[in-house]
C-alpha cells in the first residue's frame, strides 16, 4: 500500500481537538531531516512530519543551526490513501 495522503487527528496540550490532512511531499530540505509528509494545517499554513500510526513528529520551527525543532503528536486516528497520479 502506497501511503501517500491521509487525515491525521491529535489534542494539543489543552485537550482541544484538531484534524488536518496531510500528503507526502518533495521537499529537499525536509526530506534530509527525515520529515515525508507535509501536513496542512490551515490555509498556507503547513508542517512537515515524519507520521505513524499514533505519533506524529512535526517539525514546528528550524533552529539557528537549521534543524529541525520538533514536537511529538500522539494520534488519535491516522489514514492512509493510495493516490494514483
Amino acid at each position: 500500500m502506497n501511503r501517500d495522503a491521509g487525515m491525521i487527528e491529535w489534542k494539543d496540550d489543552s485537550g482541544k481537538k484538531h484534524v488536518a490532512w496531510f500528503k507526502y511531499h518533495n521537499n529537499e530540505w525536509a526530506n534530509i531531516q527525515g520529515y515525508t509528509f507535509e501536513i496542512q494545517l490551515s490555509v498556507g499554513e503547513t508542517r512537515y512530519a515524519n507520521i505513524k500510526q499514533t505519533v506524529a513528529y512535526v517539525c514546528v520551527d528550524e533552529d539557528e543551526a537549521g534543524n529541525a525543532v520538533v514536537q511529538k503528536w500522539q494520534c488519535k486516528t491516522t489514514f492512509f490513501r493510495d493516490l494514483h497520479l
